[in-house]
């Protein structure tokens, strides 16, 4: 902890009891220290992306296709404290959770859905938690996709369809960083040509007819990473939908974009292509499978990607991480960024 001879303790049950030392940051960018002097005052930029959800699969009907998985909740505070704020002690420990991408589902029936992602947060008595939620698997046939952060797709065969799932489920209030709370649904109904899945949502909006909902980009590491992009659906006989883009990263059939998985197709060798996994550590949905219309066979769906935490301070703060997965590093602007990418505990 830095040597402060009086400290300032924030939290839900805690008062401001003593005054700051005369010193101030500088930082004036983001708001560390901004228009005020002292000691770190304990306000903290975060941001908390969940797991993507996982695409559905299916082979029965020979025709059908598994929808793609919604991209994981997203919440930040990064650029500027906008919305929920996150305000920290020195001395202070914290659980950091970091979901897991949900799991695919190639199960050869029509009720199959892919699994919905672990939620991400940061939680503890004193502070005001922050709650990511995981990203919603794709649907079947006969089963929606599932709600979350982002919701999943739903699923496709000449005969029926599913409904996609909500997204910002549970809710989270809107704010300027981030519009759809924390998530959006995935698209609405496409129309039935080839068997086309729905996709799932993402972060930045909801899915549709053409490719997964987008995600977003966040510099918050120092440097522009997208985040939480929704999942293709699958197709039959024809190549599945593109994966979500992020921070406007175009979205197409054969990339993930940031993070997203594309669907998968089989039944035209010119165009059979597996699903893609969310990429780890971003979010990303898990592409949903397609399959053969001559026979009960299908491509494989995907599984979503794992989410992430990522902490950013003032370069005096102290910042420690376990396990040693997980890793602190100080920017070229002097503040530190604590990033978790598996579960763990954070130290101020």
């Amino acid at each position: 902890m830095r040597d402060l001879n009086n400290k300032l303790i924030s939290g839900k049950n805690t008062k401001n009891i003593q005054s700051k030392k005369n010193k101030s940051f500088g930082y004036q960018v983001l708001g560390f220290g901004a228009g005020s002097v002292g000691g770190w005052d304990g306000l903290t930029e975060y941001l908390i992306v969940a797991g993507g959800g996982g695409g559905a699969g299916n082979a029965s009907p020979a025709s059908a296709s598994g929808g793609g998985g919604g991209g994981g909740g997203y919440r930040t505070s990064f650029p500027g404290f906008v919305g929920t704020t996150l305000t920290l002690a020195e001395g202070g420990s914290y659980p950091i959770t970091v979901g897991g991408g949900g799991a695919k589902s190639d199960s050869p029936n029509s009720n199959s859905q892919g699994a919905r992602g672990g939620d991400s947060s940061i939680t503890h008595p004193t502070i005001t938690d922050i709650v990511s939620t995981g990203g919603g698997g794709g649907g079947a046939v006969n089963a929606s996709g599932l709600p979350g952060g982002s919701g999943g797709g739903g699923g496709n065969s000449p005969g029926s369809s599913s409904s996609s799932g909500n997204g910002n489920t549970p809710p989270v209030s809107a704010t300027p960083v981030m519009p759809g709370g924390q998530g959006y649904p995935g698209s609405t109904s496409y129309p039935n040509y080839e068997s086309i899945a729905v996709p799932g949502g993402g972060a930045g909006g909801a899915g549709s007819s053409g490719s997964g909902g987008v995600g977003l980009a966040n510099s918050i590491t120092g440097s522009p990473v997208g985040y939480s992009g929704g999942a293709g659906g699958g197709a039959a006989g024809w190549a599945g939908h593109g994966g979500g883009g992020g921070g406007g990263q175009p979205n197409t059939s054969s990339s993930r974009g940031f993070g997203a998985g594309h669907g998968g197709a089989s039944g035209n060798p010119s165009r059979n292509q597996n699903a893609i996994t969310g990429a780890d550590n971003t979010g990303g949905g898990g592409g949903g499978g397609g399959a053969i219309s001559s026979s009960p066979s299908a491509s494989p769906s995907a599984n979503g990607g794992s989410g992430i935490v990522v902490i950013r301070t003032p370069g005096d703060v102290n910042l420690g991480v376990s396990p040693g997965t997980n890793s602190v590093a100080t920017l070229p602007t002097g503040e530190k960024v604590a990033t978790f990418t598996v579960s763990g505990t954070l130290t101020t």
